[in-house]
């Protein structure tokens, strides 16, 4: 019984970290996308970039998960004006009939790139505790990890 207390414990724990994650990515993103100077913010959108397409997959996995058809995916894109984020390009994944998805499909499908950025950014992160890391390893990781942070706010 007491097993089972202390996994039930770890999990909310969980929950709790990733709820922070998820509105510090948020935050972060609005705030370093949109009100940060050009030279700055053309680094960030680069930056970007990486966790945009793992974003994007992020769905198109979920999507073969749960056993949704994927009409087409767009991991980069140009749009037509800049996102709520500052962002004038993106990605997506359409649906062939997306009216047909239960609840917990669209719920699931909706919140992967939130999970699946939470455990690959503290997966990195426990990458980087390693003291043999290569030094070209551990600037790879800073940039994935700042690339996850910010594009895993909901799209």
């Amino acid at each position: 019984m007491l097993k089972i207390f202390v996994e039930l414990k770890i999990m909310f724990e969980e929950i709790i970290v990733m709820v922070g994650f998820t509105v510090f990515s948020i935050i972060a993103s609005y705030i370093l996308l949109k009100y940060i100077p050009n030279p700055v913010y053309a680094i960030l959108r680069c930056i970007a970039v990486v966790g945009i397409i793992i974003h994007e997959l992020s769905h198109a996995l979920m999507c073969v998960i749960t056993n949704t058809c994927i009409r087409t995916i767009k991991l980069l894109e140009r749009s037509d004006g800049k996102s709520s984020f500052g962002l004038n390009y993106g990605g997506r994944v359409e649906l062939k009939d997306y009216q047909k998805l239960s609840f917990l499909q669209a719920f699931l499908i909706g919140f992967a790139p939130i999970y699946i950025s939470f455990w690959l950014f503290f997966f990195l992160w426990g990458q980087l505790k390693n003291p043999n890391i290569d030094v070209l390893l551990f600037y790879v990781y800073i940039f994935v990890m700042m690339s996850l942070v910010l594009s895993a706010a909901p799209s």
